[in-house]
């Protein structure tokens, strides 16, 4: 025979109860189904009021006397058991389940409801499951005369649970096997699940792509192409099937997707799968032919073209040749008039070639420069630079252009902007270097010396951790600062060269703007004046510009200086330590208020039951020797005014902090609060735990209950909904709290800054340094998900508690 232990709540977790009130198993008290109940004879009053309760749940119910022998029973769950109403009357709980063991859950748990405990427990018998609760029977008087003890039998309900479980582990096992990408998504295209190969194509484990939404993992393009067919399906309710193109990583992949309706209970679609199967082999080939045959095209045309020019080029041959003559004595008598050096050498260097500047500046006549290497003209550095470098891509690309030095051995130095390239000799029809020289010496020391100055002043610019941005009269942007193109959000000066002042400026800022220009252009200096400024995208920052202008001879304005800082992150600190200080008002105000309402609490309740108790006692004192029965009626409406006002401490306390949060943990709390909730709240309540810890840091178990009291105060208070969930899972390091409703929903945008629920729970998980996320709309019901960073109670915190 298996069975489970039997477990009661704590005693202190509930209020304590009318000691002349028994409770039925199905929440009704022994007042409320008869005083019969509770007499000794249970008459046939009470034996037809239980019989008429059973009838309307579905279980069994039986009472027991003292001794533990069955005094009634009933219920439609006596069939599954091959028993009739009240046959096992008579018989001990002892002789019914044929056991003397003490311990056995049924006997332990019917021992523990003589003692005064409601007691709920599992069992298996005779091949059923059974639901127990047992609670004592109690008298007029109050004193226990029995038990009294309600089971619902589970057994086809624990069937239906592990088919279902088999089933789903069968379609996952299914899925995981596949080389297909499969995947569940909702109407709003959010994944609900995805197989192991679909994962694999993102690199990622599949939990990981599990809430992802389209706009996490592809392109604008295709979220919208993606969400379309979603909603196609979605609306008629038949799948489709499409090819296209996924971008993962550097490749793009073809895929051939099936999309396909799930519907619910209802009839309705739920949700939509996918099933996609990679054809980029298919695609490749396809496109490998298409290429080919486009390739044969071209060629075809190339060939007929070439064919065409070949002719023209024989045409133009002859014409092409003399025209080449006549330049090339035009050319001559250019180069011997030129301010430049022209030579011509063979490709092993050797001169063949000077004009008549070339012979000046190089100190020596023709007949004495022709057949010698033109790299004697050069130092040793620019020798071996020519040799190794420069030459040979000549030779590969026919030209090149740059700056050299001409040393020769006469001694005459010249900087040179050299351009040396290769032409064919027209008789002999071979290459040559053809070189020109253009000397750059005077042009280079002014350049320098330009050079220098303008490193300076750019040097000073770029250090400086302010924009600096120049503009002309009109004014108009004609310089702006590496640190400019950064505060502007831009990537190179061209996008800001050109534009006003003005559009620099945010619109509403402008007017002023405009109004202190002509006294900036007239007094000439204006320092740390605030605005708030544009960016290139259009989102405004705070600025902070200081501008100078320079003037030309004449005192007209020819350049307008301005520095610029943001003073973003200034404001930000300013307005960041103005919300804290509203924060901490309103949390101490929520305190103070929390505080008074406590204190209210305790005068108009404990402190006038306690006051009740002491005159009840003081009478009892005066009254002991003179009047024992009114001693008595005034002691005992003492004890009665003492245990109401210990049933208030004990709510009271757990107003401030319930004891089951600190006995049991953050887990059995929530089930309490939940529990306790139920009592009263319209909206049914659930509540789910998966999580792998046992307790927590006091403060984080603390600030958890806390978000849930309040997360399902305002759903029962304000969501209108019919069904309220909760669930506490872990998250590797992290613990997830999250509460969902289907209620009217709200913009958390516009919620009033003096409703301190919200606040209370952004200030709580923003303390331990979580994250709150807030998903609501009009109508659409809420969801609260909070995520904090899990903080495990020390063992010796733990032990010592």
């Amino acid at each position: 025979m298996d069975t489970q232990k039997a477990s009661s709540p704590a005693a202190g977790d509930r209020p304590p109860q009318d000691p002349n009130v028994a409770r039925s198993p199905s929440g009704a008290s022994e007042r409320d189904v008869g005083p019969a109940v509770s007499d000794a004879g249970h008459s046939a009053g009470a034996t037809s009021l239980l019989e008429f309760m059973v009838r309307r749940v579905s279980g069994t119910v039986w009472t027991t006397d003292a001794e533990l022998r069955f005094t009634s029973s009933f219920g439609g769950s006596l069939q599954e058991l091959n028993l009739q109403p009240n046959e096992a009357v008579g018989k001990s709980l002892y002789e019914y389940f044929e056991t003397t063991d003490e311990a056995f859950p049924a006997i332990e748990a019917h021992r523990r409801a003589l003692a005064g405990e409601g007691v709920d427990f599992e069992i298996h018998w005779a091949g059923r499951h059974f639901q127990t609760r047992v609670e004592p029977l109690r008298g007029e008087a109050g004193e226990i005369i029995g038990c009294v003890g309600y089971s619902r039998d589970v057994t086809e309900h624990d069937q239906l649970v592990h088919a279902l479980r088999a089933s789903e582990r069968q379609y996952r096992q299914l899925a995981e096997s596949m080389t297909d990408y499969v995947f569940l998504a909702d109407h709003q295209g959010t994944l609900q699940y995805v197989n192991r190969s679909a994962a694999e194509c993102f690199g990622v484990p599949p939990t990981t792509l599990h809430g992802k939404h389209q706009h996490d993992l592809f392109p604008p393009d295709l979220v919208s192409f993606h969400l379309a067919s979603i909603q196609r399906v979605v609306q008629s309710g038949a799948p489709i099937e499409v090819d296209e193109a996924i971008p993962l990583g550097p490749d793009t992949v073809w895929l051939n997707v099936r999309l396909i309706p799930l519907r619910d209970e209802r009839g309705q679609v739920a949700s939509v799968m996918g099933v996609c199967r990679d054809i980029s082999d298919r695609r490749r080939a396809e496109e490998t032919r298409r290429q080919a045959h486009q390739k044969l095209e071209r060629e075809v045309k190339r060939r007929t073209a070439d064919l065409r020019r070949a002719n023209e080029q024989l045409q133009h041959e002859v014409e092409v040749r003399r025209q080449a003559e006549n330049r090339l004595s035009i050319f001559e008598r250019f180069a011997e008039a030129a301010g430049q050096i022209f030579w011509m050498a063979d490709l092993d260097t050797r001169i063949t070639y000077v004009n008549a500047f070339g012979c000046l500046l190089l100190g020596d006549r023709p007949d004495q420069i022709q057949g010698r290497s033109f790299l004697d003209f050069y130092g040793e550095s620019e020798r071996k630079r020519l040799e190794t470098d420069v030459l040979p891509q000549v030779l590969a690309d026919g030209k090149w252009t740059g700056e050299t030095a001409i040393s020769t051995p006469a001694g005459i130095h010249l900087e040179g902007l050299q351009h040396l390239f290769l032409v064919r000799d027209n008789q002999a029809g071979e290459l040559r270097f053809a070189t020109v020289v253009t000397d750059i010496t005077s042009l280079r020391a002014a350049q320098e010396a330009l050079r220098h100055s303008e490193e300076r002043y750019r040097t000073l610019v770029e250090a400086c951790p302010d924009a600096v941005v120049m503009f002309d009269p009109e004014p108009r942007v004609t310089f702006a600062s590496q640190r400019a193109l950064e505060l502007y959000g831009v990537d190179a000066p061209t996008q800001l060269i050109g534009r006003r002042l003005d559009e620099l400026i945010a619109e509403p800022e402008r007017p002023r703007l405009r109004a202190n220009l002509p006294g900036l252009l007239q007094e000439g200096t204006r320092r740390t004046v605030e605005y708030t400024l544009c960016r290139h995208d259009g989102t405004a920052f705070a600025g902070e510009i200081s501008a100078a202008v320079v003037r030309d001879t004449q005192g007209r304005p020819l350049v307008l200086i301005a520095v610029i800082r943001d003073v973003t992150e200034r404001r930000l600190v300013h307005e960041a330590l103005e919300q804290e200080r509203q924060n901490l008002w309103h949390m101490l105000r929520s305190s103070d208020h929390e505080r008074q309402l406590i204190s209210y609490e305790i005068h108009d309740g404990l402190a006038q039951e306690l006051a009740g108790a002491l005159l009840q006692l003081q009478s009892f004192e005066y009254q002991r020797d003179r009047n024992p029965e009114r001693a008595q009626e005034a002691f005992e409406a003492g004890l009665a005014a003492l245990r109401q006002a210990h049933f208030e401490a004990r709510r009271l306390i757990g107003r401030v902090r319930p004891p089951i949060l600190d006995e049991y943990g953050i887990d059995a709390a929530l089930s309490h609060l939940v529990a306790e909730k139920s009592r009263t709240a319209e909206p049914r309540l659930e509540y789910e735990c998966h999580v792998a810890f046992n307790r927590l840091a006091p403060i984080l178990e603390n600030t958890l209950y806390r978000i849930a009291q309040e997360a399902l105060s305002n759903a029962c208070k304000h969501s209108g909904s019919r069904e309220v969930r909760m669930s506490l899972s872990q998250e590797g390091e992290s613990v997830c709290l999250a509460i969902r409703d289907w209620g009217v929903g709200f913009d958390p945008q516009t919620v009033a800054r003096q409703r301190f629920g919200l606040r209370g729970i952004q200030e709580r998980t923003r303390m331990l340094g979580g994250q709150l996320t807030i998903d609501s709309e009009p109508g659409q019901g809420t969801w609260i998900r909070v995520v904090l960073p899990l903080l495990e109670r020390e063992e010796s915190t733990a032990e010592d508690a």
